[in-house]
């Protein structure tokens, strides 16, 4: 089987290189740094890697063993477990549970065995595989250095990793300057304290049913790991008690313009004023003189694996 280690010694000055065999997972980079991914729903593209979406299983059609060959008919398994496939319009998915005609590729760039390291081009029913970050067509009449793809050792990317920004339906944490956290316990009081596991994490849902992007100014509700969303109430401490938000648990985003991305610095105002996040080991508050200040600010960090 294919071994990284083994691998990335060789593609370090070895003069032995490691050959693909079927079965193997391999990255194709592209000449831009970008690699080959796909998104959970089947979207080709070609972009910057984000956790296990550039990692792409070589299979045969005819059910060969052993190394890959120049010249070979081979098939592609995206991360979603699903066949690359081009359509009718060249254009490519990776939507297939089974292996078509479509989903079959031509390997061109050299003789003999593939190899981690060797630049290599695949041919469709159509044309040859060309990817951009808007997708992945199959219809080019001719290979150029766009057409051809560096062999890569997953877990060993040399290329360029992807910088997502928070989406709504991601889970954060809340970190003040002095590494303590906003956090729920399990009856809902919420306080500023060190780190407590799960009780730091927050899910950010939109109150008008966003998807997508957060930006910094949009509206959020911070949905808690008791599943309750965070409120504020009259004396303004904050809780997580409520099963159904109301204007209690709106909070806007402040700090910036534009997408949120993880590590920023974000301040919470809720209607009452800003989440006040110098009060570690109490009851977090919201600081009701209405004016900003720089103790106000939190860092925003979520996981850049979780699934888009």
């Amino acid at each position: 089987m294919f071994d990284p280690v083994v691998a990335t010694q060789e593609l370090a000055g070895s003069s032995v290189r490691q050959p693909v065999r079927y079965g193997d997972t391999v990255t194709l980079q592209n000449v831009y740094n970008n690699y080959i991914v796909v998104s959970p729903n089947g979207r080709t593209y070609t972009g910057g890697y984000l956790g296990a979406n550039d990692r792409i299983r070589v299979v045969s059609p005819d059910g060969k063993s052993g190394n890959v060959q120049y010249g070979d008919t081979i098939a592609l398994v995206g991360s979603n477990n699903r066949y690359f496939t081009a359509r009718y319009s060249a254009k490519v998915t990776c939507h297939s549970a089974v292996i078509t005609d479509a989903s079959k590729f031509f390997l061109v760039g050299g003789s003999g065995p593939v190899m981690v390291g060797d630049k290599i081009a695949f041919k469709s029913m159509y044309g040859f595989l060309t990817g951009s970050p808007e997708g992945i067509g199959a219809d080019t009449p001719t290979i150029t250095a766009a057409e051809q793809y560096t062999v890569g050792v997953p877990g060993q990317e040399v290329g360029l990793a992807a910088a997502p920004g928070l989406q709504y339906g991601q889970t954060i944490t809340l970190r003040n300057p002095e590494n303590e956290f906003l956090q729920s316990d399990p009856n809902g009081w919420v306080y500023i304290r060190g780190s407590n596991g799960d009780w730091n994490h927050f899910d950010v849902l939109s109150p008008l049913h966003r998807q997508g992007l957060v930006e910094f100014g949009d509206e959020v509700i911070l949905r808690a790991h008791n599943t309750k969303m965070i409120s504020t109430n009259g004396d303004g401490q904050l809780l997580a008690t409520q099963l159904i938000p109301d204007q209690n648990c709106i909070f806007t985003l402040i700090g910036a313009h534009g997408v949120i991305h993880n590590q920023d610095q974000i301040a919470l105002r809720g209607y009452q004023g800003y989440v006040n996040g110098r009060q570690g080991g109490s009851r977090a508050v919201l600081d009701t003189s209405g004016h900003y200040q720089p103790s106000d600010n939190f860092i925003l960090e979520f996981n850049l694996r979780q699934k888009m």
